[in-house]
């Protein structure tokens, strides 16, 4: 056996356990993380601020993501994945995944917009900022992105074959391919990246700004131009995810775009087997961005960690009394 037959039967070997055991591990984290966010964001001191009812609306995407994309990525390490043999199921499947994944990005990147707008000087550019808007924008974003990727009810097919397909259950043909890898890498990662990219910088610079403000007086001018410590506090939580959001993201639409690219050149066995490995590799690094913010959360932003702890201590006190009242009858 050639060394190249090797290396192709080990890398389709590491690309099946990666997608069994850390598709495992990060469905478990992700499912936690994103259900404690969504009880978090929930509580009245958050729940009243619009950048909170984007990460709300983030994290539902999120888990709507990791339980359409994960729990079918599992059950196909075990041969056990229906939606690879059924049009149907292959179609509602995947057209949940990527609108989810693109909602739940998007989200993030309307946020930023957001941090941006409460971080002006200007008090009109401030007033943008505000629940209104938010839901307004939320709704048009979930409509939009679900005509979107409506495409897939047509171009997306089953027991299609590996290789030339990526996956069993894919576009069935080039032209839905090139449409769909292009609207995956633009719209899913390089346009809202872009976004908080952009926006992000501008919050710093601005908040930068604000604290170069020396307050002289008590004027009512002066206040107007502090920012609130919850303001703060998200400010702080979006930039983190920020940058998480586009690391992990970038790599997996470069790879889409080289994949679509170059889908009628000659290739071998093992560049297929690598190309299948990044993307599997990859995949796992975007689901890997929608189950970490929780977590990112409790470690940057005071705020959002005691909201957590006093839920948690609320929950405690709750299960002591009611664990007493039931010794004592």
């Amino acid at each position: 056996m050639s060394e190249a037959v090797n290396l192709v039967l080990s890398l389709n070997t590491i690309a099946t356990q990666l997608a069994r055991y850390l598709s495992i591990f990060i469905l478990i984290c992700g499912t936690i993380g994103n259900m404690l966010n969504i009880i978090v964001f929930m509580q009245r001191s958050l729940r009243l601020n619009p950048c909170s009812i984007y990460f709300l609306s983030s994290s539902v995407s999120s888990l709507f993501a990791l339980f359409s994309g994960l729990t079918t990525k599992i059950l196909s390490t075990y041969d056990l994945n229906p939606i690879d043999e059924s049009p149907v199921q292959c179609k509602i499947r995947n057209f949940l995944l990527y609108s989810t994944l693109t909602t739940s990005t998007w989200f993030i990147a309307l946020a930023s917009i957001d941090r941006y707008f409460i971080s002006c000087q200007n008090v009109k550019r401030r007033q943008l900022s505000n629940l209104k808007n938010t839901y307004y924008l939320v709704g048009i974003l979930t409509v939009l992105t679900m005509l979107i990727y409506g495409e897939i009810f047509y171009c997306f097919g089953a027991n299609l074959s590996t290789p030339p397909s990526p996956l069993p259950c894919y576009s069935k043909n080039y032209p839905c391919r090139l449409y769909n890898d292009l609207t995956f890498a633009i719209i899913f990662v390089l346009i809202p990246c872009f976004i908080m990219s952009l926006f992000g910088y501008l919050t710093i610079l601005n908040v930068r700004k604000l604290n170069r403000l020396v307050d002289t007086t008590l004027s009512i001018q002066n206040d107007t131009k502090r920012m609130k410590r919850p303001d703060r506090q998200l400010i702080q939580m979006l930039l983190v995810q920020v940058v998480l959001t586009t690391m992990l993201g970038l790599p997996v639409a470069i790879q889409r775009l080289y994949a679509t690219f170059t889908i009628y050149l000659v290739k071998t066995q093992l560049q297929l087997s690598i190309e299948n490995f990044a993307l599997q590799l990859l995949l796992l690094f975007t689901f890997i961005s929608m189950s970490i913010p929780f977590y990112l959360y409790l470690l940057t932003s005071t705020l959002f960690r005691q909201t957590f702890m006093g839920l948690f201590r609320k929950y405690l006190m709750h299960r002591t009394s009611t664990t007493q009242i039931h010794v004592l009858h």
